[in-house]
């Protein structure tokens, strides 16, 4: 539908990714978050977004959590829903949009924080050309960068086609999710129903 994001033999207007961003930048320095700033959940004022959240997708995880006192010194690199998290050391390039629900929080020194102005790029199409830049550009040769700059990103060059068009794209990608879904939810169907036929057979 939108061709090679680098190419663009489509010919779509092309800007750069800063031009569509509010905000994009790394989390703190190392030494302004470190293990024993955490405190239990039940003393803390918000959660600590980590690499793992964007590698994995998820924030259902064993997280960590800062008490107020170091929110209100980072707030900064504070984000929410709808914002976009993305790992930035060794694993680099795994993007993770803060689902509707989700807790406020800071990120880790190992993320970027990007938000998106309005009415620029449909977050699942953002996610999706941006996933492909990146492993694009990350790649050198045979040299994989174990790093990645707010500042560097920020030049990249994306497709900007209509936003209806965009739209389009995110509502079949829903589509296909949804569809994959309903595959899985009848496999796993299938290996209960498997699982509780060998247990009857062989008791």
């Amino acid at each position: 539908m939108f061709g090679d994001p680098v190419e663009n033999e489509m010919g779509w207007e092309v800007k750069k990714l800063g031009d569509n961003v509010e905000e994009m930048f790394l989390g703190p320095f190392g030494s302004a978050l470190k293990v024993d700033s955490y405190v239990p959940k039940e003393d803390s004022y918000c959660m600590v977004y980590e690499q793992k959240h964007a590698i994995k997708k998820s924030i259902n995880l064993e997280n960590h959590y800062i008490n107020k006192e170091k929110f209100d010194s980072l707030k900064r690199f504070c984000v929410m829903p709808g914002d976009f998290i993305m790992s930035c050391r060794g694993t680099i390039g795994k993007l993770y949009q803060i689902p509707p629900g989700a807790p406020m929080g800071i990120i880790h020194p190992s993320l970027m924080k990007i938000r998106l102005k309005q009415n620029g790029y449909d977050s699942t199409y953002f996610n999706f050309m941006l996933v492909k830049i990146v492993a694009i550009e990350s790649t050198n040769g045979n040299c994989v960068q174990m790093a990645i700059t707010a500042k560097a990103l920020s030049k990249k060059e994306l497709p900007l086609p209509p936003l209806p068009l965009q739209q389009l794209f995110a509502h079949r990608i829903d589509q296909i999710e949804h569809q994959k879904a309903e595959v899985q939810k009848a496999i796993t169907d299938l290996e209960t129903l498997l699982a509780s036929r060998m247990q009857y057979w062989f008791e």
